[in-house]
């Protein structure tokens, strides 16, 4: 087996796959704004610095994500209560609606790929991926 040559066509595979249009615009948005809209729906009302740590993003990012969000009217600016000095980041209702669509049209999307896959295929490709994180020691919490 040459490990190579297939990690080469691994690779290949993944970047064609994530270059798909309907992927590509979750993935864009995944950069950020998705992995932010996300966290404060898990977790509620965060700090820029909380945010920082659960997305593993550096405080420019953040903050660039919390502008463009902010823009949108995704989410919203309050003073910290506990302190003063900083703020807390809460998702509004106008960003909770734009994740569920996005996280709809994702399912469906899928949905569409495992039936052309069928069954058998599916269930593979998914105790693949059930090994890679089990592998690398993500915890599925986390990457769901």
């Amino acid at each position: 087996m040459d490990l190579n040559r297939l990690s080469d066509r691994l690779l290949g595979n993944l970047y064609t796959l994530s270059s798909f249009s309907k992927q590509k615009q979750l993935l864009n948005l995944g950069k950020g704004e998705l992995c932010v809209l996300i966290a404060l729906l898990k977790h509620g009302s965060l700090t820029p610095g909380e945010l920082m740590k659960l997305t593993d993003t550096s405080s420019a990012h953040v903050a660039k994500i919390l502008r463009n969000l902010q823009s949108k009217g995704e989410v919203n600016k309050e003073v910290n209560d506990s302190d003063k000095r900083s703020a807390v980041i809460n998702i509004t209702d106008s960003g909770r609606k734009h994740l569920y669509s996005m996280y709809d049209q994702v399912v469906e999307n899928t949905v569409s790929l495992l039936e052309k896959l069928g069954e058998d295929d599916s269930r593979e490709l998914l105790r693949i991926t059930d090994r890679i994180m089990e592998i690398e020691g993500m915890n599925r919490e986390v990457a769901e």
